[in-house]
């Protein structure tokens, strides 16, 4: 199953979403260069990279990018205090990592709980596309992160995303004419 974008439409560039990518993709080619990391951290940044591109980007576009900023530093820093307080094993500035993406994560789906994401599924013979629903990519996140032993940590960050949401959100661009319309219908 691989995820390729949610069906919420966009109106600006995610500047920060962008950028955070280029770093976190910077920071494992310098790790595979010079550390040589394990199969297990390389996937944990991909899939980090990949769910902040996913869901990060709507996230961005309804918040606005200074206030977006705002919504993934509060998710990492709930991660790495939460890390510190709760867990061993795996240092908080680790855990705030996949903390932040967990807040934006938490961010959209109070924002759009009922969006898709649009997904290949990889057969033999052909390469169907379907939407899956967004609650069970996060659902499925959460369980590949689970073992990594910060879980408690990107709950917390979960957490403050959902309830920052709130706050950081610009009503004004909250509105997308035919997804209103669809959920209204589902109702």
């Amino acid at each position: 199953m691989i995820p390729i974008r949610d069906i919420i439409p966009t109106r600006t560039t995610p500047f920060v979403v962008l950028t955070v990518v280029a770093l976190k993709a910077a920071a494992l080619l310098y790790l595979v260069a010079a550390a040589q990391p394990t199969g297990a951290v390389v996937l944990y940044l991909l899939l980090d990279m990949l769910f902040l591109w996913l869901f990060g980007e709507t996230v961005e576009d309804r918040t606005g990018h200074m206030r977006f900023v705002v919504l993934y530093a509060a998710g990492g820093i709930a991660a790495g205090v939460a890390q510190s307080m709760f867990a061993t094993g795996v240092p908080p500035v680790i855990a705030a990592g996949g903390g932040a993406t967990a807040g934006v994560l938490g961010g959209y789906l109070i924002l759009y709980p009922r969006s898709r994401i649009v997904t290949l599924i990889p057969f033999v013979t052909a390469v169907p596309v379907i939407e899956v629903p967004a609650i069970h990519l996060v659902v499925a996140w959460f369980a590949l992160h689970w073992p990594v032993g910060s879980a408690g940590a990107h709950l917390a960050a979960f957490a403050t995303g959902m309830s920052g949401v709130f706050l950081l959100r610009r009503p004004e661009r909250l509105r997308v004419e035919w997804w209103n319309e669809v959920t209204s219908r589902a109702r």
